[in-house]
């Protein structure tokens, strides 16, 4: 199995900076990259999943649901 390529334009302070902590850790450029935008996606994922979950426990205390909110609604400007 092949993996995805991406091709990026970066700064060259911002490259520099990839390099130097690529060599410090001892892997290739590309590896770098990757692991830093594989953590950064794993961090947003977690901050959307606290995100939706605060969502949810909210609606579970409201007394009726969004849904019936809507139909409320739509009811009350059909009158």
């Amino acid at each position: 199995m092949r993996h995805q390529r991406v091709i990026a334009s970066i700064e060259k302070p911002l490259y520099n900076m990839l390099m130097e902590s690529a060599r410090n850790s001892g892997i290739s450029l590309s590896l770098k990259v990757r692991d830093i935008l594989k953590a950064k996606m794993e961090e947003e994922t977690q901050n959307e999943d606290i995100y939706w979950g605060k969502i949810a426990e909210s609606r579970l205390h409201q007394k009726t649901t969004p849904l019936e909110t809507v139909r409320r609604e739509i009811m009350r400007k059909r009158k």
